[in-house]
């Protein structure tokens, strides 16, 4: 990669000794779990899908939701944004396939820079601006010296000063020499790189499937790098250090927040009780993996074989598989499957890293935004036919 060896050793040291400082003034939480409240998920809203014939969506990359309540959906497999009324209501679209002003080619993100609405173009590397009612504003190629090639990197959002941050994107056909820490930059539309915000661990990520001269990329379902996420708003950066325990006792996870310029607003760590990776689970997993390449393989134990050989089997679950930063501040942290069921348990921050609860939300909901009082998500059909999803969040009996 072309900018990683550069930058992330001397990256490295400053993030290292950061942390470390803030490790110093923050106290140890014994349990993730302990004193916090406890929410029920009620389904307030959904649009299209099986509920709406009349405005189906192909495929949902991200969505964000204004200050009025309005959610903004973008349709890569359209290359559109649609706007949906706070009611669910859609009240228009805009955006098409094509590299002219307001095209996109391949939509990979939006967000806002105070009332202007971002979408980002991954290839080519472009940013475009619109008003809440979709009127195009300009766009432009943001410039990162050092880096000829666009498909390594991708605009993740638009920070609150201006700037840009930069994240890398996973080349699923060079897993030899992909390195094994990655910058997350935060740079100017059109000069150079401002400052490296944190060195991403990508420990684990990729699963590389082999047999003879032929390979196939994926990602590890057990991976334990590094988690991060920006706000939709672009003034905050959330990372998460979850490597998979080791043992079943004294075991953690880290959470920091990160202002847009890169300053340290806390660092904590979580206790929590791991679970360990069952084999029915692996069996699961092995046996998807192969049947989708079966007809690579000569036989079945032959595929099975592949898959076993390339997966990342820590003898614990990662405590975190997803991370978010809400709409108000909040952190949300998406921990562990609720036993006989098909939910996940999402643990809830507020600004300063205190637990202020947790909520079970369906393990099919992407959670795309979120606060104190809603979650926004993305679901699909059994046809794989997305819709968007508004939950509205309710104190359990036991708390109110």
């Amino acid at each position: 990669m072309a900018i990683a060896p550069a930058l992330a050793p001397a990256a490295l040291a400053r993030i290292s000794l950061g942390l470390a400082s803030a490790l110093f003034l923050q106290s140890f939480v014994p349990s993730a779990r302990q004193q916090v409240g406890r929410w029920v998920a009620v389904i307030d809203l959904r649009v299209a899908g099986d509920a709406d014939t009349e405005h189906w969506l192909t495929r949902i990359r991200d969505l964000v939701v204004g200050k009025d309540g309005r959610i903004y959906a973008l349709d890569s497999g359209e290359c559109t944004v649609h706007i949906l009324e706070r009611q669910g209501g859609h009240s228009g679209s805009f955006g098409r396939r094509g590299g002219g002003p307001g095209e996109f080619e391949n939509p990979s993100a939006l967000g806002w820079r105070g009332d202007t609405l971002w979408v980002s173009d991954s290839r080519p590397l472009r940013m475009s601006l619109f008003t809440p009612d979709g009127g195009f504003v300009r766009s432009w190629r943001p410039y990162l010296p050092g880096s000829e090639d666009e498909s390594l990197v991708s605009v993740a959002g638009a920070l609150e000063d201006g700037t840009l941050l930069l994240s890398p994107r996973m080349r699923m056909r060079s897993v030899d020499r992909y390195p094994s820490l990655l910058p997350l930059l935060r740079f100017k539309s059109d000069a150079d790189v401002v400052d490296t915000l944190a060195v991403l661990s990508t420990r684990n990520q990729i699963l590389a499937i082999r047999y003879r001269d032929w390979i196939s990329f994926t990602y590890q379902p057990f991976a334990d790098g590094t988690l991060w996420n920006v706000s939709s708003s672009g003034d905050a950066i959330v990372l998460v250090n979850r490597a998979a325990a080791s043992q079943s006792v004294g075991s953690y996870f880290q959470v920091t927040k990160l202002t847009s310029d890169g300053d340290t607003v806390f660092t904590r760590r979580f206790g929590y009780g791991p679970k360990r990776i069952s084999k029915s689970e692996v069996n699961v997993i092995v046996s998807s993996l192969s049947e989708s390449r079966a007809r690579r393989f000569p036989s079945e134990d032959a595929a099975n074989h592949a898959v076993l050989e390339a997966l990342y089997l820590p003898e614990y679950h990662p405590p975190v598989t997803g991370a978010l930063v809400g709409r108000d501040g909040t952190i949300w942290l998406r921990r562990e499957m609720i036993a006989s069921t098909d939910s996940v348990l999402w643990l809830v921050l507020d600004g300063a890293g205190n637990s202020l609860g947790e909520v079970q939300l369906s393990a099919g909901t992407r959670v795309a935004e979120a606060d104190r009082l809603f979650v926004w998500g993305i679901e699909t059909t059994s046809l794989g036919v997305p819709y968007v999803v508004r939950y509205r969040l309710v104190a359990s009996r036991g708390n109110r």
